[in-house]
Parts: C-alpha cells; structure tokens; sequence
C-alpha cells in the first residue's frame, strides 16, 4: 500500500521507473503497486536488479540476488532523467549495468541477522544475511577486489572497448 502511495505521489506524465531489487517480498510488493497503479493510469515501469554473481557464474538471472548494484544504477537512470530521456530510453540504459559483502543488522533492533566470524569475508553476502559465494579467510581489499572482478569478467565476459562501472 505505501509503494502504490508513493507512486500517486510520484505520477508524472513521462511515467515512472521503478527500480525493484530481486527479493520475493520487494517484487510481490512491486507488482502489487503497479497493478493498482496502472489501473489508476499511473504509468510505472520497472527495471529488476539481479547483480549478484555469488549464485554461481551460470545461475538463472532469477536465482540472483539484487543488491549494492542498485545504487549506481538508481544514479545512472536518474541523470538520464534529468537529460529529458523518454521512459523506454532510461529503462535501455538502465539495464545494462550490474555488481556485491558482510554480516549486517536490523534495521529496526541493531541485532545482527547472520554471523561472520572476525578475520573471515563472504563475497556477495545478501543484504538480509544470505549466504554468498562461501566463507574465506580475510585478505587485502586488492586481492579480494582482484577475485570479485574476475568473477564479474568471467560473467560478463567483455569486449575490448566495452565499458564497465566498478
């Protein structure tokens, strides 16, 4: 309900893009929200973020996890936006970024949702506290930036020329 409110709020002419990160509860919510929307002629559209390559380099775009990546994206579509891009240009754009690490906490108590023990990281660690691509000493920020790219390179598998947001 709150989601369908915001889009009343939000309603403009050009439509709305609505960034939607890949969790059963956020894209029930999503669809909810745009159901009622559209049925009020509020035209939403929607980009699902699935970033996370700790499901496994081959896993089903539906099997990852929508996480960190969302936040350069949201800042990408949004610059387009300003620049008078039509709806169908931002969503182009927007969907071809993508990227994810450690143990958090509620927001509401402080307590914390999954336990990752000092001197250990877990790449791609979900921001609910799912586990990632397994559990590994701690190492340099270099080395652990070195496994992450090439991961998302093995993924992604780039052209020379190609262009990425790290």
């Amino acid at each position: 309900q709150r989601l369908f409110q915001a889009l009343q709020m939000f309603k403009r002419e050009a439509g709305i893009l609505l960034v939607v990160l890949n969790h059963s509860g956020d894209i029930m919510s999503a669809n909810m929200a745009c159901q009622l929307a559209e049925r009020t002629g509020i035209k939403v559209k929607t980009i699902l973020t699935h970033d996370d390559i700790s499901a496994g380099l081959d896993a089903p775009d539906e099997d990852r996890r929508g996480l960190a990546g969302c936040v350069p994206l949201i800042k990408i579509v949004g610059a387009a936006a300003e620049e008078g891009k039509s709806l169908d240009e931002i969503i182009e754009i927007g969907e071809r970024l993508a990227v994810a690490m450690k143990s958090c906490t509620h927001p509401q108590n402080g307590m914390t949702i999954s336990d990752l023990p000092d001197g250990e990281i877990e790449i791609g660690m979900g921001q609910h506290g799912e586990g990632g691509g397994g559990r590994k000493q701690l190492v340099s920020a270099d080395e652990t930036a070195e496994e992450m790219i090439g991961l998302l390179m093995k993924k992604l598998q780039p052209k020379a020329g190609s262009k990425a947001l790290l």
